[in-house]
């Protein structure tokens, strides 16, 4: 392959998860100077916009990242497509980025092993050798030259982070839950209120996820079996858990751990919240913020506001100033094995401090 056709080429360079500060690349022309439909040699399509911008580039606006990133690869780039491009620096967007939610975290569960997923952006008659040859070890990387800083603004990168934004909306589908298999962050935008970012059928995050899924700031609504079942370590805030088929929020496994800030769960079939099969589950916040109320609706004997059930010692803990009196409230049946804390007693060496109090 000549030194033309590398520029123009798609190249993915990876790391395995397992190094440190793992990244990958994704190699797109940007070539200059704008809308001269390429060289001779190398005919490239003109995609509308000029180096200054203007209305043309507002169509960049409309276009799904997996369309932008096909514009990259296929033809030249204006600047503003460049600019379109960057405003994943801060997370994907559902619905302007990916159509819909189930899409988007299919999209992050391909890149599975990689951390960062990184797309370098290389301009016509700039060096390739960055971009083709080894990736910097973590070390070098601490310790970047000047000529290396440079090469990075001859191919600028952009960092997709792996979290998903929300916006107002109804999102998911009754039918289907939305299923997580990779380390993921989904917020609702914060500019909206959470009762209008709804994510319906309810949220399975999958066995032995590498690192921590977090969902924060929506209105999960109506799963077809639970709100939230997390097999993986995940935390919850700012959360409103409401009307599902049988349980509002499950932690399962022995190396599950769960964190429900200022969650509210209500209108459940069975139990709230349930930790099972050695899971740990630390609920936390503000008085009617963190709360669980009016569950147990279909009237299930062993159905409670709050529930530990299963083998290898699972826990539900409550953080001061909260108490279970003030978190789980009119639901048929309140507690059963709960443990009530200091938030001091986080610290594992002050497990003495930890007072557990008698069930009913």
């Amino acid at each position: 392959m000549n030194n033309k056709n590398v520029v123009y080429s798609q190249q993915i360079i990876g790391i395995n998860r397992e190094i440190v500060s793992c990244i990958m690349f994704h190699t797109f022309a940007v070539v200059e100077p704008w809308n001269n439909g390429g060289s001779p040699d190398f005919p490239r399509p003109i995609i509308p916009g000029g180096e200054s911008g203007g209305p043309e580039d507002m169509v960049y606006d409309n276009l799904t990242l997996e369309d932008m990133l096909n514009v990259l690869g296929t033809g030249k780039a204006s600047p503003g497509l460049v600019k379109a491009l960057n405003r994943v620096s801060g997370g994907v967007h559902v619905p302007r980025d990916f159509k819909t939610l189930e899409k988007a975290v299919e999209w992050f569960a391909k890149y599975n092993d990689f951390i960062d997923i990184s797309f370098t952006i290389v301009k016509d008659g700039a060096t390739h050798e960055h971009a083709e040859g080894p990736l910097p070890t973590p070390e070098h990387k601490e310790q970047e030259t000047a000529d290396e800083t440079k090469d990075d603004v001859i191919h600028p990168r952009i960092t997709i982070p792996r979290k998903i934004v929300l916006a107002e909306g109804v999102h998911g589908s009754l039918n289907k839950r939305v299923n997580i298999s990779s380390e993921l962050t989904i917020v609702g935008d914060p500019n909206v209120p959470k009762k209008e970012i709804v994510v319906l059928g309810g949220i399975f995050i999958a066995r032995e996820i590498e690192g921590c899924i977090h969902l924060k700031h929506m209105t999960i609504r109506q799963g077809i079996l639970h709100g939230v079942l997390g097999l993986s370590s995940f935390t919850m805030e700012d959360i409103l858990v409401k009307q599902c088929l049988i349980n509002g929020v499950i932690a399962s496994g022995i190396s599950t751990r769960s964190k429900c800030h200022n969650v509210v769960v209500t209108d459940c079939g069975r139990s709230g919240v349930l930790a099972w099969d050695g899971a740990t589950i630390t609920l936390s916040g503000l008085e009617n913020q963190m709360l669980v109320h009016n569950t147990c609706t279909r009237g299930g004997e062993y159905d409670y506001g709050l529930e530990v059930r299963g083998e290898y010692g699972a826990t539900i803990q409550v953080v001061l100033p909260l108490t279970i009196q003030t978190v789980s409230k009119d639901n048929i049946n309140q507690i059963h094995g709960i443990m009530n804390f200091s938030p001091d007693a986080l610290d594992p060496e002050a497990a003495d401090r930890i007072i557990e109090l008698p069930v009913e």
